[in-house]
Protein backbone atom coordinates (compact mmCIF):
# COMPACT_ATOMS: atom_id res chain seq x y z
CA UNK A 1 0.00 0.00 0.00
CA UNK A 2 1.54 3.31 -1.12
CA UNK A 3 2.27 6.27 1.14
CA UNK A 4 0.11 8.44 -1.13
CA UNK A 5 -2.88 6.12 -0.68
CA UNK A 6 -2.43 5.99 3.09
CA UNK A 7 -2.17 9.77 3.20
CA UNK A 8 -5.40 10.24 1.26
CA UNK A 9 -7.17 7.70 3.48
CA UNK A 10 -6.00 9.52 6.61
CA UNK A 11 -7.12 12.90 5.25
CA UNK A 12 -10.52 11.48 4.28
CA UNK A 13 -10.95 10.07 7.79
CA UNK A 14 -10.06 13.40 9.40
CA UNK A 15 -12.50 15.21 7.09
CA UNK A 16 -15.25 12.74 8.03
CA UNK A 17 -14.55 13.34 11.73
CA UNK A 18 -14.78 17.10 11.15
CA UNK A 19 -18.02 16.75 9.18
CA UNK A 20 -19.56 14.63 11.94
CA UNK A 21 -18.22 17.06 14.59
CA UNK A 22 -16.36 14.25 16.34
CA UNK A 23 -13.34 16.56 16.31
CA UNK A 24 -13.20 20.34 15.86
CA UNK A 25 -10.83 22.44 13.79
CA UNK A 26 -9.26 23.79 16.97
CA UNK A 27 -8.27 20.21 17.86
CA UNK A 28 -5.88 20.33 14.92
CA UNK A 29 -4.06 23.45 16.08
CA UNK A 30 -1.42 21.39 17.88
CA UNK A 31 -0.29 20.10 14.47
CA UNK A 32 -0.16 23.48 12.81
CA UNK A 33 3.20 24.48 11.35
CA UNK A 34 4.06 28.14 11.90
CA UNK A 35 6.15 28.52 8.75
CA UNK A 36 3.93 27.68 5.77
CA UNK A 37 5.66 26.75 2.53
CA UNK A 38 3.44 28.05 -0.26
CA UNK A 39 5.23 25.78 -2.73
CA UNK A 40 4.01 22.62 -1.03
CA UNK A 41 1.38 20.78 -3.11
CA UNK A 42 -0.79 20.35 -0.02
CA UNK A 43 -0.79 24.09 0.62
CA UNK A 44 -1.80 24.72 -3.01
CA UNK A 45 -4.59 22.14 -2.76
CA UNK A 46 -5.96 23.65 0.46
CA UNK A 47 -5.74 27.21 -0.83
CA UNK A 48 -7.50 26.43 -4.11
CA UNK A 49 -10.10 24.29 -2.38
CA UNK A 50 -10.86 27.04 0.13
CA UNK A 51 -11.21 29.56 -2.71
CA UNK A 52 -13.91 27.47 -4.36
CA UNK A 53 -15.71 26.88 -1.06
CA UNK A 54 -15.68 30.58 -0.20
CA UNK A 55 -17.15 31.35 -3.63
CA UNK A 56 -20.06 29.04 -2.78
CA UNK A 57 -19.42 25.85 -4.75
CA UNK A 58 -20.95 23.64 -2.05
CA UNK A 59 -24.18 25.64 -2.15
CA UNK A 60 -24.15 25.37 -5.93
CA UNK A 61 -23.53 21.62 -6.15
CA UNK A 62 -25.39 20.70 -2.92
CA UNK A 63 -22.53 18.46 -1.78
CA UNK A 64 -19.23 18.65 0.13
CA UNK A 65 -16.34 19.85 -1.99
CA UNK A 66 -12.73 18.74 -2.06
CA UNK A 67 -9.88 18.74 -4.57
CA UNK A 68 -7.27 16.11 -5.27
CA UNK A 69 -3.63 16.84 -4.61
CA UNK A 70 -1.87 18.68 -7.48
CA UNK A 71 0.36 16.51 -9.62
CA UNK A 72 2.96 19.28 -9.57
CA UNK A 73 5.95 18.70 -7.30
CA UNK A 74 7.22 21.31 -4.88
CA UNK A 75 10.06 22.20 -7.26
CA UNK A 76 7.66 22.50 -10.20
CA UNK A 77 5.41 24.83 -8.21
CA UNK A 78 8.40 26.99 -7.25
CA UNK A 79 9.61 27.10 -10.87
CA UNK A 80 6.15 28.18 -12.01
CA UNK A 81 6.07 30.98 -9.46
CA UNK A 82 9.58 32.10 -10.41
CA UNK A 83 8.44 32.34 -14.06
CA UNK A 84 5.41 34.42 -13.13
CA UNK A 85 2.99 31.60 -13.98
CA UNK A 86 0.02 30.40 -11.96
CA UNK A 87 -1.21 26.89 -11.23
CA UNK A 88 -4.97 26.41 -11.27
CA UNK A 89 -7.51 23.61 -10.99
CA UNK A 90 -10.80 22.96 -12.76
CA UNK A 91 -12.87 20.65 -10.51
CA UNK A 92 -14.07 17.40 -11.98
CA UNK A 93 -17.69 17.27 -13.13
CA UNK A 94 -18.28 21.02 -12.93
CA UNK A 95 -19.33 22.34 -16.33
CA UNK A 96 -19.33 25.79 -17.85
CA UNK A 97 -22.90 26.65 -16.79
CA UNK A 98 -22.16 25.93 -13.11
CA UNK A 99 -18.85 27.77 -13.30
CA UNK A 100 -20.71 30.72 -14.80
CA UNK A 101 -23.06 30.82 -11.82
CA UNK A 102 -20.14 30.43 -9.41
CA UNK A 103 -18.06 33.20 -11.02
CA UNK A 104 -21.00 35.48 -11.89
CA UNK A 105 -20.34 35.19 -15.61
CA UNK A 106 -22.89 34.69 -18.36
CA UNK A 107 -22.69 33.70 -22.02
CA UNK A 108 -24.76 32.07 -24.74
CA UNK A 109 -22.03 29.43 -24.94
CA UNK A 110 -22.83 28.02 -21.49
CA UNK A 111 -26.04 26.35 -22.66
CA UNK A 112 -25.65 26.17 -26.44
CA UNK A 113 -25.78 22.58 -27.65
CA UNK A 114 -23.43 23.25 -30.58
CA UNK A 115 -20.56 23.97 -28.16
CA UNK A 116 -18.74 20.71 -27.44
CA UNK A 117 -18.76 19.40 -23.88
CA UNK A 118 -15.35 19.88 -22.25
CA UNK A 119 -16.22 19.19 -18.60
CA UNK A 120 -13.20 17.72 -16.80
CA UNK A 121 -13.56 14.08 -15.73
CA UNK A 122 -10.89 14.44 -13.03
CA UNK A 123 -9.62 17.46 -11.13
CA UNK A 124 -7.50 19.16 -13.78
CA UNK A 125 -4.45 21.01 -12.44
CA UNK A 126 -2.61 23.15 -14.98
CA UNK A 127 0.01 25.87 -15.31
CA UNK A 128 -0.41 28.98 -17.44
CA UNK A 129 1.04 32.48 -17.72
CA UNK A 130 -0.28 35.09 -15.31
CA UNK A 131 -0.45 37.75 -18.00
CA UNK A 132 -3.00 40.38 -18.97
CA UNK A 133 -2.63 39.71 -22.69
CA UNK A 134 -2.39 36.40 -24.57
CA UNK A 135 0.62 35.29 -26.57
CA UNK A 136 0.80 33.77 -30.05
CA UNK A 137 -0.93 36.76 -31.63
CA UNK A 138 -2.35 36.89 -35.16
CA UNK A 139 -2.34 33.13 -35.77
CA UNK A 140 -5.08 30.79 -36.90
CA UNK A 141 -6.40 27.99 -34.72
CA UNK A 142 -4.89 25.51 -37.16
CA UNK A 143 -1.44 27.10 -36.81
CA UNK A 144 -1.73 27.28 -33.04
CA UNK A 145 -2.64 23.63 -32.64
CA UNK A 146 0.46 22.65 -34.61
CA UNK A 147 2.62 24.95 -32.47
CA UNK A 148 1.17 23.61 -29.23
CA UNK A 149 1.71 20.02 -30.36
CA UNK A 150 5.35 20.80 -31.15
CA UNK A 151 5.83 22.55 -27.80
CA UNK A 152 3.94 19.79 -25.92
CA UNK A 153 1.39 22.24 -24.62
CA UNK A 154 -2.40 22.14 -24.29
CA UNK A 155 -5.06 24.69 -25.17
CA UNK A 156 -7.70 26.40 -23.08
CA UNK A 157 -11.23 25.04 -22.87
CA UNK A 158 -14.05 27.38 -21.89
CA UNK A 159 -14.00 25.94 -18.36
CA UNK A 160 -10.23 26.31 -17.97
CA UNK A 161 -10.37 29.83 -19.30
CA UNK A 162 -13.19 30.81 -16.93
CA UNK A 163 -11.19 29.56 -13.93
CA UNK A 164 -8.20 31.58 -15.14
CA UNK A 165 -10.31 34.74 -15.54
CA UNK A 166 -12.01 34.31 -12.17
CA UNK A 167 -8.76 33.67 -10.36
CA UNK A 168 -7.10 36.69 -11.94
CA UNK A 169 -10.07 38.88 -11.10
CA UNK A 170 -10.79 37.77 -7.51
CA UNK A 171 -7.31 36.91 -6.21
CA UNK A 172 -4.93 39.12 -8.19
CA UNK A 173 -7.42 41.99 -8.80
CA UNK A 174 -6.50 42.07 -12.48
CA UNK A 175 -8.74 41.73 -15.52
CA UNK A 176 -7.01 40.14 -18.53
CA UNK A 177 -8.04 40.12 -22.18
CA UNK A 178 -9.98 43.39 -22.18
CA UNK A 179 -8.51 44.56 -25.48
CA UNK A 180 -7.35 41.26 -26.95
CA UNK A 181 -9.15 37.93 -27.17
CA UNK A 182 -7.96 34.34 -26.69
CA UNK A 183 -8.50 31.24 -28.81
CA UNK A 184 -10.07 28.37 -26.86
CA UNK A 185 -8.43 25.44 -28.65
CA UNK A 186 -9.86 22.65 -26.49
CA UNK A 187 -13.41 22.24 -27.76
CA UNK A 188 -15.31 23.17 -30.90
CA UNK A 189 -18.45 24.89 -32.11
CA UNK A 190 -20.59 22.84 -34.52
CA UNK A 191 -17.58 20.53 -34.79
CA UNK A 192 -15.88 22.88 -37.26
CA UNK A 193 -15.33 26.27 -35.60
CA UNK A 194 -13.37 27.35 -32.51
CA UNK A 195 -14.38 29.69 -29.74
CA UNK A 196 -12.56 32.90 -28.90
CA UNK A 197 -13.21 34.73 -25.64
CA UNK A 198 -12.28 37.68 -23.45
CA UNK A 199 -13.91 40.58 -21.63
CA UNK A 200 -15.92 43.22 -23.47
CA UNK A 201 -15.97 46.98 -22.79
CA UNK A 202 -18.42 46.45 -19.91
CA UNK A 203 -16.18 43.78 -18.38
CA UNK A 204 -18.61 41.00 -19.22
CA UNK A 205 -17.44 37.68 -20.66
CA UNK A 206 -17.63 37.77 -24.44
CA UNK A 207 -17.52 34.53 -26.44
CA UNK A 208 -17.62 34.15 -30.24
CA UNK A 209 -17.26 31.29 -32.70
CA UNK A 210 -14.66 31.69 -35.46
CA UNK A 211 -13.66 29.47 -38.33
CA UNK A 212 -10.36 27.76 -37.61
CA UNK A 213 -8.46 29.47 -40.45
CA UNK A 214 -9.32 33.04 -39.39
CA UNK A 215 -6.71 35.20 -37.71
CA UNK A 216 -6.47 38.71 -36.30
CA UNK A 217 -3.76 40.83 -34.65
CA UNK A 218 -6.23 41.27 -31.78
CA UNK A 219 -6.54 37.55 -31.04
CA UNK A 220 -3.91 35.28 -29.52
CA UNK A 221 -3.79 32.16 -27.37
CA UNK A 222 -2.92 31.02 -23.87
CA UNK A 223 -1.06 27.75 -23.53
CA UNK A 224 -1.35 25.23 -20.75
CA UNK A 225 1.32 22.91 -19.41
CA UNK A 226 1.03 19.91 -17.11
CA UNK A 227 3.88 17.82 -15.66
CA UNK A 228 5.36 15.13 -17.89
CA UNK A 229 5.06 12.66 -15.01
CA UNK A 230 1.27 13.05 -14.72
Amino acid sequence: MSDKFLRQQALSTIQAFLDDEIIQFQDLERFRVVDIDICEPEYMRCEMERWYINLGIEQLTKQPFSLSLPYFTKDEIKNAQDKGDIILCVPKGVGRADLGRLFHMDSWAFTNGFVSVTTEQEDFWFQTEKSLTPGYMDKTAVELKKIFDQERKLGMSLERYMVFLARMRTVYKQIPDQQYKTWLLNGKYENKAQLIAGFDAELELSVHAWMRNFHSPMVGARSITIPDHH
